[in-house]
């Protein structure tokens, strides 16, 4: 996966220590993107021997012999998994139907499996139909079947099967107020599943036939009843759970929709059916693998700089805060560092920061951390020697093109210069405004085809780096 406005990123003035740090930091958002390619990942964890006719999966093995192999699927890395399964089980009989996001499908080859295209993260018509779709696909399935999910982030718009009588602009209105309300994505799941007919374990209702679903994470902790909010996984949240965050985070009061209030409310009385919970025996046979995650990532990015010898720490806490109050953090972070250290340090983070939305600019969570942390070191009275980097492993940092941005010495020294106020475009949420007018920040990479959240690295005393890279 390469960055795409990589040559005017590196645009620097001719010797600058800034253009050996850039470059290098660059190399490592390959790194970590590569350590979590979907394809790969399938390949790597899942073998087929034909002469057994057995399937293997980390050390479970699933006798395939006189089955049909179906494969459903929703999410940002499906496609590329789904091509890899096609290949492990190229000459067994094998139909399905996987959904991914628009501009997807062209980037995917596959002979047997049914792409279809919808929109994220607000699900349009499109969604419902597609939705339906597998809904039909997976009716044709029968106990003497075997089937293979392919789960990752993003599936939850994918998949849009609301419970009547919500409407889909019902649906749209609830999901854009859920992604402004300022919920992690757990609490937002809790209730995109009470107002589905397939999230939240009720897909794994629907067949009859043994399921092992293959997860890539986009969650913190990695827990796979959020993953797509769950379609194979048993819920253990309740109607009342999501009555209670609608009126926390004040959604009842910003204009819940009508028929949303009545679907939970009925099911908050028992009227409509909950979610199935961890006891129940449909999910005796279904199996969940989880391939990849933001942790695979980081440790990739962690091996590989370690061989140059100098310090690299890979904080295995991620990070679900106000995305102000993460970039800010580093910030003062970095300079502890640099009061402390000598030679060069990175430090490798990631996690989902929280926006609250409150303008109708354009952005996202990856340039709010990296506007903060440019703000909290601007204030200084000469420009630290840090680089820092936050972007998102699917490649979009929210409604904005770009994946995220870059702040460094030549960053802080532009903004300086230029004199313009942050403040009015971290208001509206405009930062990719901003950082245009800033120049040499944002970071192009376009849809990557996987999905693990953000990567943060900050690399201190980073003048310092050459002369490690040359050893």
């Amino acid at each position: 996966m390469n960055i795409r406005n990589l040559k005017s990123l590196l645009d620097l003035p001719s010797g600058v220590p800034e253009h050996v740090s850039r470059q290098f930091m660059f190399d490592l958002v390959t790194i970590g993107l590569e350590a979590v390619n979907p394809y790969d990942i399938v390949i790597k964890n899942i073998h087929y021997d034909s002469s057994s006719q057995n399937l293997l999966i980390a050390e479970n093995e699933y006798d395939l012999s006189n089955k049909e192999v179906k494969v459903i699927g929703a999410g940002k890395a499906v496609g590329r998994m789904a091509e890899a399964i096609e290949r492990i089980l190229f000459d067994l009989p094998l139909s399905g139907i996987i959904s991914v996001p628009e501009g997807v499908k062209r980037s995917v080859s596959l002979k047997k499996i049914h792409c279809v295209e919808s929109t994220h993260p607000i699900p349009t018509e499109i969604n419902i139909q597609n939705t339906q779709q597998t809904l039909e696909y997976i009716s044709d399935v029968s106990s003497d079947d075997f089937v293979i999910a392919l789960i990752s982030g993003g599936g939850s718009a994918l998949w849009t099967a609301p419970i009547p009588p919500i409407m889909l602009e019902d649906l749209a209105d609830l999901n854009l107020e859920l992604l402004h309300s300022g919920m992690s994505i757990h609490e937002i799941n809790i209730i995109r599943k009470h107002v589905s007919r397939i999230k939240g374990g009720q897909a794994a209702q629907m067949i009859p036939a043994p399921v092992i679903v293959l997860l890539l994470s986009d969650v913190i902790g990695d827990k796979i009843e959020s993953i797509a909010s769950g379609p194979f996984t048993s819920d253990p949240s309740t109607f009342n759970d999501a009555m209670k965050l609608l009126e926390e985070y004040d959604v009842l009061k910003n204009g819940l929709p009508d028929t949303v209030n009545e679907v939970i409310s009925q099911g908050c009385a028992g009227i409509i059916p909950e979610t199935p919970k961890p006891n129940n025996q449909i999910f005796s046979q279904v199996h969940h693998f989880l391939l990849g995650s933001n942790t695979i990532a980081r440790q990739a990015i962690y091996n590989s700089v370690k061989q140059f010898g100098f310090r690299v720490i890979n904080n295995k806490q991620l990070v679900e805060e106000d995305a102000k109050v993460v970039g800010s953090n580093l910030a003062k972070l970095g300079m502890d560092f640099i009061r402390e250290e000598d030679e060069p340090v990175l430090f490798i983070s990631g996690g989902e920061p929280i926006v609250k939305v409150k303008g109708n600019g354009i952005g996202g969570r990856n340039q709010e951390v990296v506007a903060a942390f440019l703000k909290e070191l601007s204030s200084l009275d000469s420009s630290p020697d840090l680089s820092f980097l936050s972007f998102g492993s699917d490649g979009i940092d929210g409604n904005s093109e770009f994946a995220g941005a870059i702040c460094d010495k030549i960053t802080i020294e532009t903004y300086q210069e230029k004199n313009i106020s942050i403040d009015t475009f971290q208001e509206n949420n405009d930062l990719t405004k901003f950082f245009l007018k800033q120049g040499r920040s944002l970071i192009l990479l376009g849809p990557t085809g996987t999905n693990v959240m953000d990567l943060h690295l900050l690399l201190i005393n980073s003048s310092k780096l050459g002369n490690f890279l040359q050893n």
